[in-house]
């Protein structure tokens, strides 16, 4: 039998789109009116890799943290629609935002980001963790952007 371990993973709340889409579905069409909020956990489940692996892939591929901690410095990229996911890797790590391009295709792919990724200029910043770049460059609303749309 093999050795299976299970991690979750859940998006910070500035970025849980799909628990604030499910909640809005809740109160909106099934009309649960008192639903205070949703969280939605990622399951993934590990298999036949070393105690040293598994430990690895808990730091890096599920939470991975960003270049630099406080303010962090901006960097302009330019998506182009003809870059794949591998592309697009190699430039933020060129850029200095992230540090391995082959992690961030993996964190891309085991997100869900992957082909979703928009062309486009971004200010993306050091400080920045993999996944909040993915989100502003898929053009995924936070609840952030929403609110200051509204202001």
């Amino acid at each position: 039998m093999s050795n299976v371990r299970r991690v979750f993973v859940e998006k910070k709340p500035d970025f849980a789109v799909q628990a604030k889409d499910l909640k809005h579905e809740i109160k909106g069409y099934l009309g649960i009116s008192d639903v205070e909020s949703v969280r939605v956990l990622i399951r993934y489940d590990v298999e036949n890799v070393s105690d040293e692996t598994f430990e690895k892939a808990c730091k890096g591929i599920f939470a991975e943290p960003p270049v630099s901690e406080g303010e962090g410095r901006d960097r302009l990229v330019q998506i182009k629609n003809t870059m794949s996911d591998k592309d697009i890797a190699a430039l933020l790590e060129e850029k200095g935002l992230i540090r391995d391009s082959m992690l961030f295709v993996l964190q891309l792919k085991l997100s869900g980001y992957s082909g979703r990724i928009v062309s486009g200029h971004y200010t993306l910043n050091t400080s920045m963790k993999a996944e909040e770049m993915m989100q502003i460059m898929s053009q995924e609303e936070t609840e952030e952007t929403e609110q200051e749309k509204s202001q």
